[in-house]
């Protein structure tokens, strides 16, 4: 298993850039040159020895000597940019809660339409969460409530897409959205 000292003979990494370089020439690869390449995700990888390393995880190996425990979370979700400020460890869920996602629905995440109505109900842990009911036509305050969930149940690694601006959080329906959600989530516990 590649190990840091390895690693540090192998690549320099730049914490503030992301970038690992070669150290050594290896085969087409040059000492000084970046190292790596973008995979069909959009995530850096580096070859070594027939083997694909993610560069978010070999740079928790150069910077703290260890693998990371579960997965790395890009903080801005884009995937190829490895600044350590960038990095952090999460769980699968912790993880999924920081990415925009895809979705089958116009409607997004956690928003579902049942019995003709809007739902809002958001997974956490294997516990499903349910929100509230709303009328088609009131759309908006349906994204406001599950934007206020998805904020009190995941914190700093709600995607950024949910969270609310400063004129959005002094509204009366955030408040009101948000002190509901953490009721129901207290219910919940």
């Amino acid at each position: 298993m590649l190990t840091q000292q390895l690693a540090k003979e192998l690549w320099d990494y730049d914490p503030a850039t992301g970038w690992f370089t070669w150290k050594v020439d290896r085969g087409t690869a040059r000492a000084g040159t970046r190292a790596g390449s973008r995979n069909g995700q959009g995530y850096r990888h580096i070859r070594y020895q027939g083997v694909a390393y993610m560069e978010h995880h070999l740079a928790f190996l150069r910077m703290l000597g260890r693998w990371p425990k579960q997965q790395v979370d890009h903080i801005n979700t884009i995937r190829d940019q490895n600044h350590w400020s960038n990095l952090r460890e999460a769980t699968g869920t912790e993880n999924n809660a920081n990415s925009a996602g895809t979705y089958k629905s116009e409607l997004g995440r956690g928003i579902h339409w049942g019995r003709g109505k809007l739902q809002v109900r958001i997974e956490k842990n294997g516990h499903n969460y349910y929100f509230g009911t709303f009328d088609h036509s009131d759309l908006a305050s349906a994204v406001i409530t599950r934007n206020a969930a998805m904020f009190q149940l995941f914190g700093d690694f709600c995607h950024p897409d949910f969270l609310p601006t400063l004129e959005i959080a002094e509204t009366d329906a955030w408040i009101l959205a948000s002190t509901s959600v953490a009721l129901i989530i207290g219910e919940n516990k």
